[in-house]
């Protein structure tokens, strides 16, 4: 789910898959995302909060109105928020992590 908020918008199966699943085969990728989108809808709806998450066929977004995340925040303005990393075991996380730290280095000089 961080992986859908960090690049924003709707995400088709493709991009999670090259994106987070990167190790799987596009089949087996595709198979697992879909496992995985069903797993956590139903933990969602257990905590009565499905309405985060909107998905049609092969593709996934997140509705950012109805929680609060430190990214979005970050990128509103919040630049504090960066501490000098960003989910830096994921790889996926890479380029918003470049680009917080160059932002956060412009603000400096």
């Amino acid at each position: 789910m961080a992986q859908v908020a960090v690049l924003a918008g709707n995400l088709h199966i493709d991009q999670i898959v090259f994106s987070v699943l990167e190790k799987q085969t596009e089949k087996s990728g595709k198979q697992y995302y879909r496992t995985l989108m069903h797993r956590l809808k139903n933990v969602l709806e257990r905590y009565g909060i499905q309405f985060i998450l909107e998905t049609g066929y092969g593709r996934a977004r997140i509705k950012s109105l109805h929680f609060t995340c430190e990214y979005y925040e970050y990128l509103k303005g919040k630049r504090d928020l960066f501490q000098g990393t960003f989910m830096g075991t994921y790889l996926w996380a890479e380029d918003a992590n470049a680009f917080m730290t160059r932002e956060s280095n412009r603000v400096v000089e």
